[in-house]
C-alpha cells in the first residue's frame, strides 16, 4: 500500500509541473516556425531551459532582453539577440533528448524495488 501512495504521489507531482508551467510538448505536429503556445527550448551559454511562448511576453536575463513578439515567425533552430545585441540564444525545437536535459532534475535515491515497479509499468 505504502508503495502505491508513493508512485501515485510522484504522478501527481508530475502531471501538477506541467499544469503550473503550462509546458506542451510539441514532439509530433510541429512546424517548421515558431508561433504563440510553441515550446521552445532556449539555448543559452551552455543551459538549456523551456520557454512557452506567449503573445506580449518578455524573457528577461542579466545580460539583455528577448521579448516573445520578436521570437514568433522565426524557424527552430535559429539565433536572436538581445535588443542590446551584446547577447544571443539560440531557438531549438523540442525533441525527446533537449526536453530531457532542459528539465530540473533533482538528486533522488532510487531501490531496486522502486526500479522493478517502474519497468513493470
Amino acid at each position: 500500500k505504502g508503495r502505491k501512495q508513493w508512485y501515485q504521489r510522484r504522478v501527481r507531482d508530475f502531471q501538477h509541473y506541467y499544469i503550473t508551467n503550462n509546458l506542451r510538448m510539441t514532439f509530433v505536429a510541429r512546424n517548421d516556425r515558431i508561433a504563440v503556445g510553441d515550446t521552445v527550448i532556449v539555448r543559452r551559454e551552455g543551459t538549456l531551459e523551456p520557454l512557452v511562448i506567449k503573445p506580449d511576453a518578455q524573457y528577461q536575463l542579466t545580460a539583455g532582453l528577448f521579448r516573445h513578439n520578436d521570437i514568433v515567425g522565426k524557424p527552430f533552430g535559429s539565433k536572436m539577440y538581445s535588443h542590446n545585441k551584446k547577447f544571443s540564444i539560440t531557438l531549438l525545437a523540442p525533441t525527446p533528448e533537449l526536453w530531457t536535459l532542459a528539465l530540473p532534475h533533482r538528486t533522488q535515491i532510487l531501490y531496486a524495488s522502486d526500479i522493478s515497479l517502474v519497468c513493470l509499468m
